[in-house]
């Protein structure tokens, strides 16, 4: 039963989303460059290991820091369990590693976000 509120996503929609999972889970996540990146976190109550796929909205050649955000805020369980453990494994590109986290401040995360948004702008669907 669905009711007038509830939107689901499309089929492609929900495979799209899924691709670079797909492409992670298949040695091929190395094709969406620094676009995204695969997290590898531990549980913090279950110890159990757990993969996410990030969208990365800045990343530095050089220092190799991806910025990533949180769409559902602080209480993400892949950020609490990375706060909670410290450290966790990282791959995007042809590179994996250990890596730390830092919670950027506000006036950081908001000059990153715009240079993401003026960068994808042209992505974005055209509101009618």
């Amino acid at each position: 039963m669905t009711t007038s509120d509830s939107k689901r996503p499309s089929r492609p929609l929900v495979v799209l989303f899924g691709l670079p999972r797909h492409l992670y889970r298949h040695g091929w996540g190395w094709v969406l460059g620094h676009r995204f990146l695969q997290l590898t976190h531990t549980g913090r109550s279950s110890a159990r290991t757990y993969q996410t796929i990030l969208e990365v909205v800045h990343y530095d050649p050089d220092s190799q820091e991806a910025t990533v955000l949180s769409g559902f805020g602080p209480g993400a369980d892949w950020l609490r369990n990375v706060q909670a453990n410290g450290r966790a494994e990282v791959s995007i590109g042809r590179s994996s590693f250990t890596a730390t986290h830092r919670v950027v401040p506000v006036e950081e995360a908001m000059a990153v976000f715009a240079a993401y948004e003026r960068r994808n702008r042209s992505r974005a669907p055209k509101s009618a």
